[in-house]
């Protein structure tokens, strides 16, 4: 946990959160994973639908007609007529890699009363989690891989679990009571995570990518997308309150250019990994096809809004 100062309180918790072992063995101090939580300042969301609704009510998808744009333009924007027609065929390819689209479809649709909830809560664009859980879990809740060591039906990792276990309410216990496992939970904490994303990146295409490749590479990314221009979002682990401070207000700096430089050239997620420079950086089986992951996610989310 990051030290407060306390000359100047923050309204926001501060959260140190390992992304994953390759962000570890290559950061080892996350200066761009400091994670900017909501208070828990009232009932999380999650308790407030069960304190309002029988748990064994079942919602029903009523299969509603979402407009395309209201999401795929979250995560691609500012493109070409060329660029637009590559999405629209990555899109569609994805599609084909997914299996039992009614089963999938059925699954998440039962918890769709949560998924709103929590959503609306963290402002969280809805459509795009239910499509980020259409592609990671297929709406199974006990959806478990050992490879990347996720669990549950958004796929949280032991090191993002472990780290929210830090505030003595979520459970990571690594069995059937890890609270991965616990729908309202886990999309409470899940949402707030993505928001927090967002308050660093602005932009939802590349805070639904950070979820899987994680934050430091998508920084990474753009680093390099911009050939140099932005400094290293890297920040080295500082281990007195003084320099920890100092190496916090440092990052704050740093992520500050990226944020300005993000909205001022319009890139999208889109752009990075059209760029030969960037998707080197993701060649190889460890990283689990993350280049394909946005357009998973709108694929996923167009599937369950239209089919």
């Amino acid at each position: 946990m990051e030290e407060k100062n306390q000359d100047e309180p923050r309204k926001k918790g501060i959260l140190d959160l390992p992304v994953s072992k390759r962000t570890l063995l290559k950061y080892g101090f996350l200066g761009a994973g400091l994670a900017v939580l909501k208070p828990l300042t009232e009932k999380p969301g999650w308790m407030k639908v069960l304190d309002s609704q029988d748990k064994s009510d079942v919602a029903k998808n009523e299969s509603k007609e979402v407009p395309k744009e209201s999401f795929e333009e979250k995560f691609f924007h500012n493109l070409t007529s060329e660029e637009q027609k590559t999405v629209d065929e990555k899109i569609e390819s994805m599609k084909g890699n997914f299996d039992d689209h009614e089963g999938k479809c059925q699954r998440i649709a039962q918890y769709e009363d949560l998924i709103t909830v929590s959503t609306e809560t963290y402002s969280v664009p809805k459509e795009l989690l239910i499509g980020l859980i259409f592609a990671e879990s297929g709406g199974d809740r006990m959806a478990v891989s050992k490879k990347a060591e996720a669990k549950g039906i958004t796929q949280v990792m032991d090191f993002i679990a472990e780290a929210w276990a830090k505030d003595g309410i979520f459970n990571y216990s690594n069995d059937e009571n890890d609270d991965r496992f616990n729908v309202p939970k886990v999309l409470d904490y899940s949402c707030r995570e993505l928001a927090g994303y967002f308050e660093k990146f602005g932009d939802w295409g590349m805070t639904f990518w950070a979820w899987h490749a994680g934050e430091p590479q998508v920084f990474e990314a753009l680093r390099v997308y911009f050939k140099g221009e932005l400094p290293s979002i890297n920040v080295p682990k500082e281990d007195t309150p003084e320099k920890k401070e100092e190496a916090y207000k440092k990052a704050m700096e740093v992520r500050e250019l990226y944020q300005k430089k993000i909205k001022e050239s319009g890139v999208c997620v889109h752009h990075l990994l059209s760029t030969p420079e960037v998707r080197e950086i993701f060649e190889g089986e460890e990283w689990n096809r993350t280049d394909e992951y946005c357009y998973r996610i709108c694929a996923g989310a167009e599937i369950y809004y239209k089919e």
